[in-house]
């Protein structure tokens, strides 16, 4: 089974449970190969916002996710305008700010099991979401491949 790996400071013992039954390996301190980067409670400031991007950068994730208060704002680096598209969804009391690098675009479905707060549907939606990228890029790798080596 391909793992994914999930940078999850915050993240409660429970839930992190939870990504990882999904197929995620949960790390809490910044690593090698980081796919998805996890930020709960996120209050926008213009120092916050920096640091976070300054995590996101080096880390070259596919996907974020930050979880907000509904009436704060996210501020975007210009970078992170032009690397990720991004979505916001409402949750009850909170909005998450679900960004991706990926060629496919995020499904409008991953807002409803956000808002249900149904986490390990939304954890293995994501799954299958990068999972398909894995697809894809191997099926163009092996196209590539074959027309470069020919056929055996």
């Amino acid at each position: 089974m391909k793992r994914f790996v999930l940078l999850a400071q915050g993240m409660s013992t429970a839930e992190q449970k939870i990504w990882q039954h999904a197929g995620f390996d949960c790390v809490t301190a910044t690593a090698d190969n980081i796919d998805v980067v996890w930020v709960d409670r996120f209050r926008s400031s213009s120092a916050r916002a920096k640091s976070l991007g300054v995590l996101l950068d080096p880390l070259g994730s596919k996907v974020f996710m930050v979880k907000k208060q509904l009436k704060t704002t996210f501020a975007f680096t210009d970078n992170w305008r032009t690397v990720y598209s991004w979505k916001e969804y409402t949750a009850g009391p909170a909005s998450w700010v679900l960004g991706s690098k990926l060629e496919t675009p995020l499904s409008e479905d991953m807002g409803a099991l956000l808002s249900e707060q149904a986490t390990a549907a939304f954890a293995e939606s994501l799954y299958y979401y990068l999972l398909r990228d894995v697809f894809r890029e191997t099926a163009e790798w092996c196209g590539h491949m074959s027309s470069v080596v020919g056929r055996m």
